[in-house]
């Protein structure tokens, strides 16, 4: 009689049967995740859709040694786009520039313990977005060649 009170876990948003290839690391990730939201005033962004037709957005800001020191992620996506965006911005904090921009699937799938196969598209689309939102925090960073003709008008 006593397991009655259990089936509340059904109302969870995002109830998520057992075995069913998420680690509970990756459960717990997508279910609270940290960083999850849009970042004001982001020195880097990027927002990309992947194969599954999900969107991922990913926004960093870093400080003046070029190290992480926010980064946040955005999705209205499945469970697995969420826990993906979630690992990516918990790999990358207190990083540098040059270690994000070396965060790998593998790195990604260390990180999450066990994902399944048919979610792999989800880890791709959050290792290339947190690499757009890289490579567009170094472009801001670097100083742009001013074209010589320009200088003039």
């Amino acid at each position: 009689m006593s397991h009655a009170h259990h089936h509340h876990d059904h109302d969870s948003k995002f109830f998520v049967p057992q075995d069913c290839g998420y680690s509970e690391k990756a459960v717990r990730l997508a279910e609270n995740p940290i960083n999850f939201g849009r970042l004001e005033n982001a020195h880097g962004a990027s927002e990309q859709t992947g194969t599954c037709g999900e969107s991922l957005a990913i926004y960093l800001t870093t400080d003046e040694q070029g190290i992480i020191d926010e980064i946040q992620f955005y999705t209205e996506g499945c469970l697995a786009t969420r826990a993906c965006g979630c690992a990516a911005t918990i790999l990358a904090t207190h990083r540098d520039l040059d270690y994000a921009s070396k965060i790998s699937e593998s790195d990604m799938l260390r990180f999450l313990e066990e994902f399944p196969g048919d979610h792999h598209h989800c880890i791709m689309l959050a290792v290339s977005a947190l690499h757009q939102a890289v490579d567009a925090a170094r472009a801001r960073t670097q100083p742009l060649p001013v074209p010589s003709r320009s200088a003039r008008e």
